[in-house]
């Protein structure tokens, strides 16, 4: 027989803003994004992060390198886990 799972029902936001620095190819920005589950019978869980960073555009926008810190959890910030992302950017 094939096991049954819950359904995944749940909602999702995101939330970002950045600023580029004018003249100085620098941009930082923050972002906030959350899963809910919905109904007491889903297999979707409560999850939250949070993620700062900042870029800086080598050769204007298509080679840049950026780089985050991110703060995943699920029921409460200190027991969230750290993850760092280090990204080069290019395009032709």
């Amino acid at each position: 027989p094939i096991p049954v799972a819950a359904p995944r029902n749940g909602l999702g936001a995101n939330v970002q803003a950045g600023y580029l620095i004018p003249r100085a190819r620098v941009e930082i920005a923050g972002r906030y994004s959350l899963i809910r589950g919905l109904g007491d019978d889903t297999g979707l869980g409560d999850a939250n992060e949070l993620t700062i960073g900042a870029g800086y555009y080598i050769a204007r926008h298509p080679y840049k390198i950026q780089l985050d810190y991110s703060r995943p959890w699920n029921d409460a910030i200190d027991d969230g886990t750290h993850r760092f992302r280090v990204q080069l950017q290019v395009a032709l």
